[in-house]
């Protein structure tokens, strides 16, 4: 599956529409998100989506480095 990139006006777009994270775009209303960018609903969806795969990610790693201090 190939990962969504989002271009630099893209998150400029939202940062500048208040929505500032990662976890503030997991959150959003895909509508809203969706009026921002003028785009249609699914793609927002598909944004979130993305967002919410790498905030996994991140806590996946997260997870596995405390682990590696523990022991």
């Amino acid at each position: 599956k190939e990962k969504l990139q989002i271009d630099f006006l893209t998150m400029r777009i939202l940062y500048d529409e208040g929505v500032r994270t990662l976890g503030e775009l997991v959150e959003a209303d895909p509508d809203d998100i969706a009026d921002i960018l003028e785009i249609d609903v699914d793609k927002a969806y598909e944004i979130i989506d993305a967002a919410k795969e790498i905030l996994e990610e991140q806590e996946k790693e997260k997870k596995e480095k405390e682990e590696v201090v523990k022991e």
